[in-house]
């Protein structure tokens, strides 16, 4: 920023013109949204000056921040861009070519629709940056190549593949590449039952997302572990009991029907039944959370004012 002040447009454009390119990239990559003028201005500043290798990087770096902030992005045009870069840079200007591969063959960043494409171009994206012995490039590459995997279903591969890359970002020391692997392989792990493996890998991957300013990472991985520690609660309430307050401690377990004995049956006594009910089952706040609403239901009073009542129940809610 400093530099981009003192060096100006007209003084000193070369400089100026880096500068704003250099924000413009940093602020893509921490997704703030008003990244695009300084791009811009840059690209202007470039295209006259006859870099056009730098002009291509910045439109490659748009097309990253087209993508990230605009969801109905016709997409047609940002793949005409980048195939326009790539085609002038592959035979003479390896630097270019990288920028633009890394763009097109991120499948994450592509609509579901540009999937083919994008995956055409993270093979390609990976034997360039093999060939070219360009350790960061090969890293990325291999983690999207653990995305093609994934959407593919095969999860052990993609498994493996994200460990492979997750190693190579840990040599490197490259916080946002190692972040982005974990929070996959916690997504697997948490997709094969083991919860405790999946919370390391997100509970890891939170500092390092936000050591790169990834603040939009940083609130998924918030709302994952959320979510775990509320799917554990479910599974503790096997062993929960009523309150003591009621007459019976019934225990709740998975069976198919779930049964609690309540009392003294008073407005209290159900309102606070109510509240347990629907944290246990959380699924019935979609309905009337009202246990005179329950259906099907048996009530049985009985002589010391006790209610039993019977409700469907899916071992699925724990």
């Amino acid at each position: 920023m400093h530099i981009a002040q003192k060096a100006t447009a007209k003084d000193n454009p070369i400089d100026h013109a880096y500068a704003l390119m250099g924000i413009g990239e940093i602020n893509v990559a921490i997704g703030t949204h008003g990244a695009n003028p300084d791009l811009e201005n840059a690209r202007k500043l470039f295209t006259g000056l006859n870099l056009r290798t730098e002009a291509f990087i910045c439109q490659a770096i748009q097309v990253e921040h087209e993508l990230r902030n605009n969801k109905n992005v016709v997409t047609s045009t940002l793949k005409t861009t980048l195939e326009k870069c790539l085609r002038w840079s592959w035979t003479g200007d390896p630097q270019l070519t990288l920028y633009s591969l890394q763009r097109m063959g991120d499948s994450a960043l592509w609509p579901s629709v540009d999937f083919q494409w994008a995956a055409t171009y993270a093979f390609l994206y990976l034997a360039f940056a093999s060939k070219k012995q360009e350790k960061l490039a090969l890293y990325k590459a291999i983690r999207y190549l653990g995305d093609l995997f994934l959407a593919d279903s095969d999860e052990n591969t993609a498994e493996s593949i994200f460990v492979t890359a997750l190693d190579g970002f840990t040599s490197m020391d490259v916080h946002r590449g190692r972040a982005e692997c974990m929070i996959r392989l916690g997504d697997l792990a948490k997709n094969r039952g083991d919860l405790v493996q999946a919370k390391e890998f997100w509970s890891t991957a939170q500092p390092l997302f936000k050591r790169s300013l990834q603040g939009q990472a940083v609130a998924q991985i918030d709302n994952k572990l959320a979510a775990l520690e509320q799917k554990k609660s479910y599974h503790q309430m096997s062993g929960f009991y009523a309150s003591s307050s009621f007459n019976s401690q019934v225990p709740i377990t998975t069976k198919s029907r779930l049964k609690l004995k309540l009392g003294p049956s008073n407005a209290d006594a159900l309102k606070v039944s109510e509240e347990k009910m629907l944290l246990l089952c959380p699924s019935w706040q979609l309905g009337q959370p009202n246990l005179a609403h329950l259906a099907p239901r048996k009530y049985s009073e009985e002589a010391d004012h006790e209610w039993v009542i019977t409700v469907p129940f899916n071992s699925n809610w724990l």
